[in-house]
């Protein structure tokens, strides 16, 4: 009995110092699981701030998602338009490259062409070069020619003049020949009996080696004839001749005198008559005297 007591107590002992090492423990365990408790408050409290903070943010990314979701939708409106226009775009590069094909394909067939027509246009520039040597050559003998023809005209047209004053003449000629007959027994009868003299040169000395001459030049009005009277001084002969204008015309006359002499000549009227003297084979020394007798 006394031992179950005894047991009793040693075991109530040691379940009170259980309970109280439980005890100990417990309040411990409480104390530490408030200080925890109190450390999750400040996490809970600070994870709190931080989902604020997060949900601020994610609001504010929600917001700006929306902006970009909105304006990814209108990229997505654009970039269908750029496709869409794109598209066409191909169709119509598409229909270019066609016709690029196309114009290459003439290029090619007109620089084919060309080179003929270059060849042509090198061949064409050969012909021109000779032909417009052969111009040049023909120019220039035109232009002699025309000089020619100019002259010839101007010899035609002096000639026709020449031609038209002949016939003048020979018209005049033709009437003074019908009138030949009558003027001249009128001139011959005048001159036979010419009463008026003029003494052109009188008793004049000259002296003329071989082969040259002497020469006189006066002018008379009225029909008549001259005499050449030579008074010799040595053996010397001379011939004389009269050169004279007379109506367009030359008219000449000569003579020839020995050793003294007279030689006679007629003279029509005219503003230059020329009378020459030169001797013939042998020096001249002489005397002369001329007279104009009409």
């Amino acid at each position: 009995m006394a031992e179950k007591r005894s047991s009793y107590k040693y075991a109530v002992i040691v379940a009170g110092v259980l309970c109280g090492i439980l005890l100990s423990s417990l309040v411990y365990s409480a104390v530490t699981y408030q200080s925890m408790l109190e450390d999750k408050d400040l996490q809970i409290a600070d994870y709190v701030s931080q989902i604020s903070e997060l949900q601020t943010s994610l609001n504010g990314n929600i917001s700006e998602l929306l902006i970009l979701t909105n304006q990814i939708s209108l990229k997505d409106s654009h970039i269908s338009d750029l496709q869409t226009a794109l598209d066409g775009n191909m169709s119509a590069l598409s229909s270019l490259n066609s016709q690029i094909q196309e114009l290459r394909s003439n290029i090619s067939s007109l620089s084919s062409q060309l080179v003929d027509l270059q060849n042509q246009i090198s061949s064409k520039n050969s012909q021109i070069g000779t032909l417009q040597t052969a111009l040049d050559g023909n120019i220039s003998e035109i232009s002699k020619l025309n000089n020619q023809i100019g002259t010839l005209n101007s010899n035609l047209s002096r000639l026709n003049s020449q031609v038209s004053d002949l016939q003048n003449q020979l018209s005049t000629k033709n009437y003074q020949i019908r009138l030949f007959p009558s003027v001249l027994i009128s001139n011959l009868t005048t001159v036979l009996i010419a009463q008026k003299s003029t003494v052109w040169v009188d008793n004049q000395t000259i002296n003329l080696p071989v082969g040259s001459s002497i020469n006189y030049t006066f002018s008379a009005s009225y029909l008549g004839y001259i005499t050449v009277q030579f008074q010799a001084k040595d053996y010397s002969s001379v011939s004389t001749s009269v050169l004279m204008d007379f109506e367009g015309q030359t008219l000449g006359q000569g003579a020839s005198v020995d050793v003294s002499g007279t030689a006679y000549m007629p003279i029509f009227p005219s503003s230059n008559i020329r009378i020459i003297i030169q001797s013939l084979t042998t020096e001249v020394n002489k005397t002369v005297t001329i007279i104009y007798h009409y």
